[in-house]
């Protein structure tokens, strides 16, 4: 009921639905691909570089480019040459600092695939 009253409240004041979601919606590797991604790819050049996806074991660091709800994480590992890199839920991340690229700064991450419990 409480969230029937928020989104009734939130049209009656003009404020598009997608804006009271409570997390983003993952990237699709389109989505990626293209540079339609909000985080600064379309900007560095990175519309049509390729994506690699991590296996496990993988371990890579550089740029995030985004994260999902913690079950996609794209990474730049140049990490302003467009050297992608896919992980997908189970993965280990940790933040270990910044990295500026093109005058913008972004957040440096590691991360590691892990296997899946499936």
């Amino acid at each position: 009921m409480f969230i029937i009253v928020i989104v009734v409240f939130a049209l009656m004041l003009g404020v598009p639905f997608s804006a009271i979601r409570q997390s983003p919606r993952s990237p699709t590797d389109q989505q990626v691909q293209t540079g339609q991604v909000q985080d600064g790819t379309k900007q560095l050049g990175c519309e049509s570089a390729a994506i690699q996806e991590a296996t496990v074991g993988d371990y890579a660091e550089g740029r995030q480019i985004s994260e999902s709800d913690s079950q996609e994480l794209y990474i730049d590992t140049g990490p302003c040459t467009c050297k992608r890199v896919s992980f997908h839920y189970p993965y280990d991340k940790k933040v270990i600092g910044t990295v500026t690229c093109n005058g913008e700064t972004f957040t440096k991450v590691s991360a590691t695939q892990r296997k899946s419990s499936r």
